[in-house]
């Protein structure tokens, strides 16, 4: 290659370093915001398209024709169908909804751990199948980037057109290796009484949905136990867990009972206890706080985290979050969480490892 080719490879390559760096720091910048994006966790249609301007990318897209792989260039919105560059498209925008979902699951990776309490840290070893990139696999575990990464430097070693070849693809395959993990178990409990409306319910899904994708992606298959709760404590599947619409009164000890008999049975088979409970803190009345406050000193002596996490918009302190202020225990977090911004907050106090 000539030096005009070799001076555009690495004017290039700056050009790419730079975009990525913008596209990281406006990443940043709207992340509180993004954290609660109901088309990102799934609470609301797939098919809502995100409308952040400073987070869109040239991007490259993939289409079959008669069984050869080629890249269309076009920009990140639309279907990359039929009508010009740059028109809106047809097709709702789920692959930028995905596309950013990694986006904020890898910052938000790499600012959080589980904490280390009492000079423990939540954190073993377990053999387990882990991600690699191989030469062939099935067309849904292409790893796109890779592959056009592959392109893009042979053809700056050979010249030409982008155009994907075989010899390029690049599939996401597993293989047994040591791996992270932490022999723990979670509790969630949510509340989902009457006093929850819609935003406070959103808030709520949006803290847990972005907790589960953090241990599960950096740990493993951690096991988790979802509990809900109004006047009645129950254990529900994960799914329900997130998209359970109930109301009525609250009764916060009953979900505390059910977590302390779930905490207890982990603790006996030497495992790790971790409790979160994200509620507004209206209840029974001051004998169910009080009730509660003693249920949270048993659990405490059987967990290594008890966080309370209390939404509350407008006004002071709860009376649940009143009592619970009096529990003092180094492993206990009573976090409040105001508004939308208040969720990464939140979790950044019980995750954060101390960068940001």
């Amino acid at each position: 290659m000539d030096a005009w080719g070799l001076d555009l490879g690495r004017s290039a390559e700056r050009d790419r370093a730079r975009h990525q760096q913008l596209l990281q720091e406006a990443l940043s910048n709207h992340l509180r915001d993004l954290v609660v994006e109901e088309a990102l966790i799934g609470g609301g249609e797939r098919g809502l398209r995100l409308s952040y301007p400073v987070l869109r990318e040239h991007r490259l897209r993939f289409a079959q024709e008669d069984e050869e792989v080629t890249v269309v260039h076009g920009p990140g919105g639309g279907d990359g169908g039929e009508g010009a560059e740059g028109s809106a498209g047809r097709e709702p925008g789920v692959e930028e909804i995905e596309w950013l979902h990694e986006r904020i699951s890898e910052e938000l990776h790499r600012r959080w751990r589980l904490p280390e309490l009492e000079g423990t840290p939540l954190l073993g070893s377990r053999s387990a199948e882990v991600d690699r990139l191989g030469r062939i696999g099935p067309w849904p575990n292409l790893h796109r980037r890779q592959s056009m990464r592959a392109a893009i430097a042979r053809v700056a070693r050979s010249g030409g057109a982008v155009r994907l070849r075989e010899e390029d693809l690049r599939f996401r395959t597993s293989a047994p290796d040591q791996a992270p993990s932490a022999d723990c178990l979670i509790i969630a409990m949510r509340d989902v009484s009457g006093s929850m409306g819609d935003e406070k319910k959103l808030l709520c899904r949006s803290f847990f949905h972005w907790l589960v994708d953090f241990v599960r992606s950096t740990y493993g298959p951690i096991e988790i136990a979802y509990v809900v709760h109004h006047t009645e404590a129950r254990l529900v599947e994960e799914e329900e867990f997130f998209r359970l619409v109930e109301s009525g009164g609250t009764k916060v000890s009953s979900a505390y009972r059910m977590t302390l008999d779930l905490a207890r049975a982990a603790k006996a088979s030497g495992r790790q206890v971790l409790a979160l409970h994200f509620t507004d803190g209206d209840n029974w009345g001051d004998s169910d706080n009080r009730i509660s406050r003693q249920l949270v000193h048993e659990i405490l002596g059987t967990t290594e985290l008890f966080a309370y996490v209390e939404v509350r918009p407008h006004g002071r302190t709860s009376g649940l979050g009143t009592a619970l202020a009096e529990v003092e225990e180094q492993h206990f977090r009573a976090l409040r969480v105001a508004d939308r911004q208040g969720v990464l907050d939140a979790l950044d106090a019980l995750f954060g490892d101390g960068s940001e």
